[in-house]
């Protein structure tokens, strides 16, 4: 996904999660050319961090169909992004 979009773009902003279970029904992206163009309907992302803690990324999953994210869904995620960050930002 182009690091523009609006919802990878609001994970680095805030450095927080950024959920969003039905992008036609957000009005933050229901007009967005990204979820026009791919049709994403469902996005759930976290933030990507370098060793010094910037914000660098977002580690994120992405569905055509409208869904619902859970607070486990969110905290797999966020463990699946503090593996990512070892193994991408790790000293050698």
């Amino acid at each position: 996904m182009p690091t523009g979009w609006a919802a990878c773009s609001q994970v680095v902003r805030d450095d927080a999660a950024v959920i969003v279970d039905d992008t036609h029904a957000d009005p933050y992206h229901f007009d967005s050319l990204a979820v026009a163009e791919s049709g994403i309907r469902s996005y759930a992302g976290v933030p990507l961090r370098d060793v010094e803690g910037r914000v660098v990324g977002t580690l994120c999953v992405m569905d055509p169909r409208p869904g619902r994210f859970t607070r486990n869904d969110v905290r797999t995620l966020t463990v699946l992004a503090r593996q990512g960050n070892q193994l991408l930002f790790r000293s050698s």
